[in-house]
């Protein structure tokens, strides 16, 4: 997984890449639990030392990477433009999220599938969820019939089920596909609680 940064020596971000991609390769080989920082740097090439000028342990490794994908998955602006129709909005935001995956398909691949990460799965849906309230919150939408956190929840699962179901089977379609057909299966609730026509999709 790329390191999104400016005005950094580039010695350091080959650096950084390749301890990463180093600890997503030996999760899949070993799971979570067993690897060690001495693995992470032999699967690296690089010294101990090396690592330690960048990273705590692999903890603060994982944690480095999972907040980038919570700084690259906010990229999309939650002010939804005035021109631009509620439907058209929230696809938008959609095709965002399935496009960070596909963009980043090792890194997902390693989340979703192993389960020695789980957990790290859990903090992802949980900072979407938090988004989704976000959003909801700018949006003011009053007329909406359940609790946002039960809505949120319900969104945020169904999302999380459907991008693991895409990994699983090798990315069959693309994002935009994707995008459209989460919001068709989630319509229902949307109709009825923010107005949004099932024929527009």
């Amino acid at each position: 997984m790329a390191i999104m940064s400016k005005k950094v020596d580039p010695r350091i971000i080959r650096t950084q890449n390749l301890l990463r991609s180093a600890l997503l390769v030996l999760i899949s080989q070993k799971g979570y639990d067993a690897i060690t920082v001495q693995d992470i740097t032999e699967q690296a090439t690089l010294n101990r030392s090396t690592f330690y000028l960048h990273y705590q342990d692999k903890e603060d490794l994982m944690q480095t990477m999972i907040k980038e994908v919570f700084v690259e998955i906010q990229d999309i602006p939650r002010q939804k433009p005035q021109q631009e129709s509620n439907v058209t909005y929230i696809e938008r935001l959609y095709t965002h999220l399935f496009q960070h995956v596909y963009q980043h398909q090792d890194f997902y691949k390693v989340i979703f599938q192993e389960r020695s990460v789980a957990s790290f799965t859990q903090q992802i849906q949980t900072h979407i969820e938090e988004l989704g309230l976000k959003w909801m919150a700018v949006r003011r939408w009053e007329q909406v019939q359940i609790p946002p956190e039960l809505f949120v929840s319900f969104i945020g699962s169904g999302f999380m089920g459907m991008i693991r179901w895409w990994i699983s089977n090798d990315y069959p379609y693309p994002p935009d596909y994707m995008a459209q057909k989460f919001m068709r299966l989630t319509l229902i609730g949307m109709h009825r609680d923010f107005g949004i026509n099932p024929d527009d999709i």
